[in-house]
Formats: C-alpha cells, structure tokens, sequence
C-alpha cells in the first residue's frame, strides 16, 4: 500500500488526458488562455497505461479521468476499455464538460466507465455563456440525458458555486436533481493562477446548505471518509444534494489522491506547486520499482494541509499552473 508521510492511503490517482478544452470557463482558465502542450509533450496512452498498473501494484484503485476535456483525446473509450482491465483497478471514472456526450456517452458505458461527473455552473442560457464563453448549455444538456439513456448506474452533475452568479439559482438547480434524478454538487470557489479568484465571490457550503433548507428538508446519507462530498438526500425527491468544501472546511486530513497531469507529473496536491516527474524517467526505461519509488516520493511529499485561501494573503504563485494545466 501507498501512505504519505501523515499516514494517509493513497488509493485514488487523477489523470489529466490532455490540456485542451473546447470551453474557457473563466474559473479555470485565464482570461488570455493558455500555451497549449505539445502532442510530443504528453504522455502516450501506452505510458499512462503503464503508470496505472504500476499504481495498482500499490493500491490504488480508483482512477479518474480529467483535462481539459478528456472527450477531445482521440480513442479514449478504447483507453478506457484497456484501463478497466488493469488488475486491482476497480473504478474508472471521468469529468466531463458534457459537450461531446450526446455521441460518447454510449461507447463510454460499453467500454466499462463506472460513473461520469458533469460540469454544469448555471440552467440559464445567457450566463452558461458568461461562465464558459460559449454557447453551449442545450448540447450539455443533451448530454447529461444521453449518459442517463446509456445507462450510467451514477451521474454526478458539479456546480461551481459563485456568489453573484449562479447563487439565485440553489432552489432550480435542486428542481433540477430531482428532474434530471442526478446528484447535483456544488462545489465551493477555489483560487489557481490566473482564474482572478476574488474572496467576494467565495459562498461556503455552510450557507448554501442553509439557504437550502429553507425550502427543502436535506438527510445525510452514508458518505466515505474520503469523499470529497458530503450528500443528502432531499426529503420526498429524487437526486441528491452534495457539497464540496475545499475552501471553508478542508478534508486534507483524509485525502487519497494523487494526481498526474497530461505532461507527466505526478502532482501530491491541487494546491500546491510540487510536482514529481515521472514522464522523462519512464522514456528512458524506467524499472517499475523505479517508477514506485517515484509515486513513493509524491506520497511522501504531500502537504498536510493547503493554505487558508480565505485569510492568506499569498499571491498566486507565479509558476503555477492553471487549473485547466492540472487537471481536476
């Protein structure tokens, strides 16, 4: 098994496919873009492959697949159909921004993806539109349908929640929940490089809950230690309600997960700059006791907590990456 240095299990690793997204939400990416990686840059799927079997020699068993859009890497149902296989792994999940669905969702269910996570920040055409600088919403929209008609036993929709935006819409988008019979999360604004994150905007868990129950009567149901959201079930409804609170109430303290972006680094934490390469060791024909010990060291140098982004006064570093170069 995988521990860090505080005695943490690693069992989960996330995997950026690629940096190239076919929205720009302005959370994510900065308002002038990004340089995007080189094809030579990032890793093959043959190397990917490669590192997930040499992580569930040592416990992990979960993978999740993010970008950018991870639906934009050419073949990635046939990938998924392989990484299913590998043995010890017993999830593969993906992050979506929904807009390749309509014609993936199908192939994704058949190649053996677990569950899909949607992101949808707003039920209001004008505003999707803000948020993502395209106009999209009916395609995502069509997209979370079609994953339902293929037959995905659990679809998560993600909500960045954004006081001034989409915070006039709690009461719609639980309509929406129980409508669509999804598990809606909202997730709370978190700042990375150049998504020009003011605290203004910031809307905590505790109050978008409370807001909640005004109206609807809200029941936790049996969450993982783990788990990054704390659900409940809506009283007389269908979905499900889940909260991320990264920013108002940390779960460092029981965090599985590693990350590996689309160039090949392992990265121990979202929120902090450190970063392991294991891509230039394996292209030179790294052992797999070589590349354990490469996940050993993210392992151990995993922070044990990130900043308090609501009381540091920390500017964003000035070699850190966007969230769209990391990955979710």
């Amino acid at each position: 098994m995988l521990h860090d240095a505080s005695g943490r299990t690693i069992t989960s690793l996330r995997i950026s496919l690629t940096d190239r997204c076919n929205l720009r939400c302005r959370y994510c990416m900065p308002e002038d873009g990004v340089h995007f990686l080189e094809h030579a840059e990032i890793l093959r799927y043959e190397e990917i492959e490669r590192l997930i079997w040499v992580a569930a020699q040592i416990g992990v068993t979960k993978i999740r697949l993010t970008g950018g859009e991870p639906l934009l890497r050419r073949d990635v149902a046939a990938f998924i159909e392989r990484s299913v296989h590998i043995p010890n792994i017993q999830t593969v999940a993906l992050t979506t921004n929904g807009l390749l669905l309509p014609e993936l969702a199908l192939p994704l269910r058949r190649a053996g993806l677990s569950y899909l996570n949607v992101s949808l920040d707003t039920l209001h055409p004008r505003k999707f539109e803000e948020i993502t600088r395209f106009p999209a919403l009916q395609t995502v929209l069509q997209g979370i349908r079609a994953a339902q008609q293929a037959g995905f036993p659990a679809l998560k929709v993600n909500v960045v929640a954004i006081r001034g935006f989409n915070d006039d819409e709690l009461f719609e988008f639980a309509e929406f929940a129980h409508a669509e019979n999804v598990e809606l999360r909202f997730i709370e604004y978190m700042p990375f490089h150049g998504n020009g994150w003011n605290p203004n905007g910031f809307l905590s868990s505790d109050e978008l809950k409370a807001r909640l129950m005004e109206r609807f009567e809200l029941h936790p149901c049996k969450n993982a230690p783990s788990a990054a959201a704390k659900t409940f079930e809506i009283s007389g409804r269908r979905g499900r309600i889940g909260f991320i609170s990264a920013v108002s109430h940390s779960f460092c303290g029981d965090c599985n997960r590693l990350r590996l972006t689309a160039d090949g680094f392992l990265r121990p934490c979202l929120h902090d700059n450190i970063e392991i390469d294991v891509k230039h060791p394996l292209r030179r024909g790294a052992s797999d006791d070589e590349l354990i010990a490469l996940f050993q060291e993210a392992a151990n140098r995993k922070p044990d907590v990130h900043r308090d982004f609501l009381t540091s006064t920390e500017p964003d570093s000035a070699d850190g990456r966007a969230m769209v170069k990391i990955g979710g």
